[in-house]
């Protein structure tokens, strides 16, 4: 199998936990990247432990366990099925629970119904157990900022927004059939848990407040991480995702290699026998005991989440860390913070996300701790060797998307730095200072109209352009009138 060259390499972290099973088994069976696979199973399996657990900060403050993810994979490579296979366990069993669910709503509605009529007062307990029966969330594969906000509203904060069409990350995060409206207030803050109200001057809008929480995962074609890192600008949006970019194994799935494809054409027109190998490959089924475990665990769950008595973030079901667990995250944000202080030119993205290792860590942490757990286990402390899993991941992913936001030209450490490169990128030829200030001052969405108007405009311009100089991303020629260009 020819070498995929992925962004970053976790199968070697994950191979001893069901996640990485699942999606070794997974990736052989659809014949799918192995790390993309490992990805997938990874963000997949934090969505469903994120809907019944958060982790917790040593003092006790929750925080939610599901992740954001954006994979990147052509069509026709399977990325439906895996995406479909991994949710499947919690989707199914959401949808029997839901049954069950609106059978006993009907009946105490019923009940309260008949009481009133009667003249008489419902009973405060049958009110309650109304008031808690709550539909299992089946998840959103297409959504709008205002459907967002209504699924929220619906599940008491909670969002599992998955699929693998580049419309899905358009749609949500870039503006389309929204008017340009975008959530990323609302993501940034499901990301934290932190409280969030939204207020529309349309009253038909269905709005939000609370604590969100939530998950998003998108594997889709190309040029789905760049609609994100368009679409997020300087709102913090774009850090708080985990992405790997990885190439196709189109025209690499041939099973049959060593038939020649004139017996494979002989037999498909009826001229020819058929070839020994392939009728004994042919319904070969692969044994799929890690995936059977994973959905037997996203299925247990969904039933997890129909048990809670409350399903806003307080509500769950509350994960901690042993003394050793704990110390290592500690440990790990020391290194990463010492990185960012060791940046001789800060870039304001790597800086960021650097600055989540911690959370990040925290949810990938649980995450795989709660798979791990069998079925008839009891869910107990996140051990240490389940933090250098997770700490081991992140980290390799936290390098790809370092490699990505270069490749995507994401240096400068503020808008100013970013609006010169791209204007400086779009042209044929080194332009002068002038010519970038006189262009860039004119434009609606410059960030230097606003410095404009305090008469700063050209002393910011001065200084974003020096500093991309000493980044190396600017080439300056010499003479009288200085020319600058793309390094």
């Amino acid at each position: 199998m020819k070498d995929t060259n992925p962004s970053a390499t976790i199968s070697p972290f994950l191979c001893d936990h069901l996640i990485g099973q699942c999606a070794k088994e997974k990736a052989e069976e659809i014949q799918i990247p192995l790390e993309t696979a490992c990805f997938a199973s990874l963000i997949a399996a934090s969505h469903a432990v994120g809907s019944a657990y958060t982790v917790c900060y040593p003092n006790g403050d929750p925080l939610p366990v599901s992740l954001y993810g954006i994979a990147e994979q052509p069509s026709g490579t399977g990325k439906s099925r895996l995406v479909n296979d991994l949710y499947r366990g919690y989707i199914e069993n959401g949808a029997i629970l839901n049954k069950e669910i609106q059978k006993e709503r009907k009946k105490v509605e019923s009940s309260i119904k008949t009481k009133v009529r009667a003249g008489e007062e419902p009973h405060p307990n049958e009110q309650a157990l109304l008031d808690g029966l709550k539909d299992i969330p089946r998840g959103t594969t297409d959504a709008t900022p205002q459907s967002l906000e209504k699924v929220m509203a619906r599940y008491d904060g909670f969002f599992m927004v998955y699929g693998t069409e580049q419309n899905l990350t358009r749609t949500l995060l870039g503006g389309l059939y929204s008017e340009g409206i975008t959530v990323d207030g609302i993501i940034n803050s499901a990301f934290n848990g932190e409280y969030s109200s939204t207020e529309r001057a349309s009253s038909d809008r269905v709005t939000f407040q609370g604590r969100p929480y939530g998950g998003i995962f998108c594997l889709s074609q190309e040029g789905t991480i760049q609609t994100v890192l368009e679409s997020a600008g300087t709102s913090g949006l774009a850090e708080r995702f985990l992405m790997i970019r990885e190439d196709d194994l189109l025209g690499e799935r041939d099973k049959y290699k060593d038939v020649d494809a004139a017996e494979l054409n002989a037999f498909i027109t009826g001229v020819g026998p058929a070839p020994k190998t392939l009728m004994s490959k042919a319904k070969k089924v692969l044994p799929m005991t890690a995936y059977a475990a994973y959905k037997s665990r996203m299925s247990k769950l969904a039933y997890e989440r129909s048990l809670l008595d409350s399903v806003d973030i307080e509500g769950l079901k509350k994960l901690s860390f042993t003394d050793e667990a704990w110390a290592i995250i500690e440990a790990a944000k020391s290194i990463f913070e010492r990185s960012i202080s060791n940046q001789k030119t800060r870039n304001a993205f790597l800086a960021s996300m650097n600055s989540k290792i911690d959370i990040l860590v925290m949810k990938a942490a649980a995450t795989i701790h709660v798979m791990d757990t069998a079925d008839y286990q009891s869910v107990g402390d996140i051990q240490a060797n389940t933090v250098r899993s997770a700490y081991a991941t992140v980290h390799s992913l936290f390098d790809g998307v370092a490699k990505i936001s270069t490749e995507n030209n994401l240096f400068g450490d503020n808008p100013e730095e970013q609006a010169v490169y791209d204007f400086l990128q779009q042209q044929r030829k080194p332009v002068s200072f002038d010519k970038v200030y006189m262009s860039l001052k004119r434009r609606k969405d410059s960030p230097f109209k606003f410095y404009q108007k305090r008469g700063e405009a050209k002393e910011m311009m001065e200084q974003a352009m020096k500093r991309l100089s000493e980044q190396g991303r600017l080439y300056q020629t010499g003479g009288k009138t200085p020319l600058f260009s793309v390094n």
